[in-house]
């Protein structure tokens, strides 16, 4: 499990589509215990519709976990150090009940490991009392709910408080000397989830696996930095925690039917320039049936490929020097001189950006298929506009970053994804890795809503019930 990501899935269950049904009251209804239940439950049933649309389960308020001594009514059998102490609190799970608990509550955890350590988990769970047996009838029912202990990670409908890595013995259970890094033994808080409110989108990422595992190491690094920092910035918009690399392969005999299954749903696919110009002609005709769908393709030239700081670099030195002779009638002729290498440069530079894109789509054409040109995106662009707005593009390495796009093709000249990942060998200010994430997350919101809004004409009509 990342340490970036939250581990909701795709798969969390939303509120289930079908009308409330509530009882229709007039003058001399007679009230029956069934009709009393259809009262009753629609309120309980739009309650719950509401916590399960709108959030995401979790965790509302306390439920902390700390070793605690055996309560007192404990035989001397089970009078250990294996006790957990649950604190009162409340908690929301994927079907939107409220699961409260109204007391401190002792655990002893039962669980021991045999040759190596294993994981134990903590969790918590509504109970319905319309489901619970009952020696005699009583008026009121409470709602409650069970702790239990569970040696498989938690289930759909399960709240986790925390976790512990046993050891191969009945030693103590202990606090957590480092909480960002518990031992063997110690109480793991890490993987708790707060309740939040729902992401109106979740967008899938996925990247091409290099043949270097330190290089898809960086990339994967950046991509995990960019997504944990979009649930902070923008939380109508959260990723995916299945980020997976994608061998598109060289072989010959490849269908254009048979995808990779990390493609089929993927929103954003990253690749660098340089794989671009490796892939063979059937993984061509995959991303063009990725860009068919609707998805989105990133490519990026990074500064130490596409050869840009010594031009940058110069451009630089000659603005400076131009600045500084403006206005000096005796350096007239030698400002001149700079500003016409100024132009020089200039024009060099951009000749060499154009044939960086023609070499991209030339490769990327196919015979049934020509690649949207590419060009950067007006002013009204969503990659601009949406969910935040930039009239220039971050500066990396003290050069602009270019963005060219054309259908579902993104190119980005530049170091994004570095200072996506807040690298060292950047050493960039926060504003400006801030001002990347931004972009990023701009990114995203574009492959996702391509790909989503793609997908709704291309999908058959539901028929009518």
């Amino acid at each position: 499990m990342t340490g970036f990501l939250s581990p909701h899935p795709a798969s969390l269950p939303v509120a289930a589509i079908a009308p409330l049904r509530r009882l229709a009251v007039r003058n001399g209804l007679l009230l029956d215990a069934e009709r009393w239940q259809v009262a009753h439950d629609y309120h309980r049933q739009r309650q719950n519709l509401h916590y399960q649309a709108l959030h995401l389960p979790g965790i509302v308020c306390g439920l902390e976990v700390a070793v605690g001594p055996p309560p007192a009514e404990v035989s001397a059998r089970y009078r250990d150090q294996r006790w957990l102490q649950v604190s009162p609190g409340v908690a929301i799970d994927a079907h939107g009940n409220l699961v409260v608990v109204d007391q401190p509550v002792s655990v002893h955890l039962a669980s021991l490991a045999e040759a190596q350590p294993h994981w134990v988990y903590l969790v918590v769970r509504h109970v319905d009392p319309e489901g619970l047996q009952r020696s005699q009838p009583t008026e009121i029912i409470a709602e409650t709910f069970r702790l239990d202990e569970k040696k498989q990670p938690p289930g759909p409908l399960d709240i986790e408080v925390c976790r512990i890595l046993l050891p191969p013995s009945d030693g103590p259970l202990l606090p957590a000397a480092d909480v960002f890094a518990p031992d063997v033994g110690e109480i793991d808080l890490r993987y708790r989830q707060q309740a939040q409110l729902r992401p109106q989108a979740l967008v899938k990422v996925a990247y091409a696996q290099t043949a270097l595992a330190s290089e898809d190491q960086r990339i994967r690094h950046s991509l995990e930095t960019l997504l944990a920092a979009t649930q902070a910035l923008y939380p109508a918009l959260q990723g995916e925690a299945d980020l997976q690399a994608v061998d598109l392969g060289t072989s010959e005999t490849a269908s254009l039917e048979t995808a990779p299954p990390a493609l089929v749903d993927c929103d954003l696919f990253y690749l660098t320039h340089r794989q671009c110009l490796g892939l063979s002609p059937p993984a061509i005709a995959t991303l063009q049936r990725h860009l068919h769908q609707g998805g989105v393709l990133l490519v990026e030239l990074p500064s130490r490929d596409g050869n840009f700081e010594e031009m940058h670099a110069i451009g630089r030195e000659l603005d400076t020097a131009v600045a500084d002779l403006q206005g000096s009638q005796r350096f007239a002729d030698l400002r001149s001189q700079l500003a016409t290498e100024q132009v020089a440069v200039t024009e060099s530079l951009d000749s060499r950006l154009a044939a960086t894109q023609q070499a991209l789509l030339l490769h990327l054409s196919q015979p049934d298929w020509t690649p949207p040109p590419l060009a950067a995106p007006p002013e009204d662009h969503p990659l601009r506009r949406s969910p935040f707005a930039f009239s220039q593009w971050p500066v990396i390495r003290q050069a602009p970053l270019r963005l060219y796009s054309g259908g579902g093709i993104v190119l980005a000249l530049g170091d994004l994804s570095l200072a996506w990942a807040a690298s060292s060998e950047l050493a960039l200010p926060r504003d400006r890795v801030r001002a990347a994430h931004e972009l990023g997350i701009n990114l995203l919101h574009f492959a996702w809503q391509r790909h989503h809004w793609t997908q709704i004409q291309q999908s058959a009509p539901v028929a009518p019930v």
